[in-house]
């Protein structure tokens, strides 16, 4: 789980740079930059950026030379994907439970 905290920092600050600037999110908040940052730690074997306004996500991962894949994996409501070591498949639900509803739309108030 340690992979996808670390997704939700980056996420974090850049919410956080966009508040106190007025501007409204769009793309992804994770910009290439960002992801050299992660790509660049060898023991790392995927990360994981999840969506803030719909249900899914995007996983990066390493091929089996190791390289980093040229385009990540998206998986969308109702879908399950899995990270290395962990020992069961995470739903896309389970990612936003509490959080966004079918709609996208924000359960947090």
């Amino acid at each position: 789980m340690a992979r996808i905290a670390a997704s939700a920092i980056i996420t974090r600050r850049r919410l956080a740079q966009t508040r106190r600037s007025g501007k409204r999110i769009t793309g992804s908040p994770v910009r290439r930059r960002d992801r050299r940052d992660f790509q660049s730690l060898e023991s790392l074997q995927a990360y994981v950026i999840a969506a803030q306004d719909a249900r899914w996500v995007k996983v990066y991962r390493r091929n089996e030379r190791g390289a980093w894949r040229e385009q990540p994996d998206v998986y969308r409501d109702g879908e399950t994907f899995e990270l290395p070591r962990l020992t069961r498949a995470i739903s896309i639900g389970e990612v936003y439970d509490g959080i966004l509803d079918g709609d996208g739309r924000s359960l947090l108030r």
